[in-house]
Parts: C-alpha cells; structure tokens; sequence
C-alpha cells in the first residue's frame, strides 16, 4: 500500500510542477504581449469615432459629419489627452506592382502628425516633394501577404512538348 501512494505523490507533484510551469510561461507571453518593447507600434492607445450614418442622411455632409461644436465636445472629456481629424484623400490612388501582375485600388487619410507612431528622422514631407512617405498599415501587408501573394502565378516561355 506504501508504494502505490508514493507514486500517486510523485505523479501528482509533477502535475503540479508542470501546471505550474505553464502558468508562467503563459504570464510571461502575456506580460511580453501586452507590455512588451517589440509592441509599441501595435498598442491602441487611441480611439477612432464614427458618426453612425443612415441612408436618410446619405449625400447631406451637413448630417454626416460632426460639428464643430460636436468636436470641441469630444476634445474637452477628461479622458481625451489629444484631439485630431481624418481627412479622407479627394483624388484616386491606385497602387500596382507590375513584376509581381499585382495591382489594387486604395485610399488615404491623413491625420496630425502627432498621431504617427513612425520614428524616424527620414520621415519628412514638404510641398512640392516628388516622394509621399506612407504608412501602410500590417492588415494591408497581410491580406498582401497571405491572399494575393499565394495566388499569384508568372508567366513563363511555354515549354516544348516533350516526346513520350
């Protein structure tokens, strides 16, 4: 009877032992996660607000944007440390890449540059500047990444027949 319980102890230790350990690991990876200096650019420490729009109120901007008053209303709660618009680009852009047959339509907004996360002395822009410096967000990078870029074939010299 004395052994059958020494070995219930040990295999219960070690459960407990293993349990323990992947409670850490887990704090860990969270603490890494959530707090982590590789995650600076990714944390959402802003809050992005839209006006909830009706078809009622399509093609009336004197419904569908927010007042001025409306927006001093937003920058004066005491949680807001700052306040700033997205403008909407008023022209087309359409991005390609024509080496890999890959071509889309998008859209840019710009906001304050206090709102920009890039550090980065190179990250300038003045009017007249032939270079736009953009910020391409990683959703964009990974709908690239992991749909297009999968699908995409290249063309080739077709091959002889071969002789069978």
């Amino acid at each position: 009877m004395g052994k059958s319980r020494y070995w219930m102890a040990i295999i219960g230790l070690g459960v407990a032992m293993l349990l323990i350990l992947v409670a850490l690991q887990v704090h860990t990876d969270f603490n890494e996660l959530l707090h982590g200096s590789r995650n600076q650019n990714e944390r959402a420490d802003y809050l992005v607000v839209n006006k909830l729009i009706t078809n009622d109120m399509m093609g009336k901007p004197e419904l569908t944007v927010f007042t001025q008053e409306e927006q001093k209303d937003f920058a004066a709660q005491p949680f807001v440390e700052a306040f700033g618009a997205i403008t909407a680009a008023q022209f087309n852009v359409q991005m390609q890449a024509d080496q890999l047959g890959f071509q889309t339509l998008a859209f840019f907004e710009a906001v304050p540059d206090t709102f920009l996360d890039v550090k980065s002395d190179e990250w300038k822009w003045k009017e007249g500047d032939q270079l736009l410096p953009i910020v391409v967000p990683r959703d964009f990078v990974n709908m690239f990444n992991f749909g297009f870029a999968l699908g995409i074939t290249f063309r080739s010299s077709p091959r002889p027949p071969s002789k069978a």
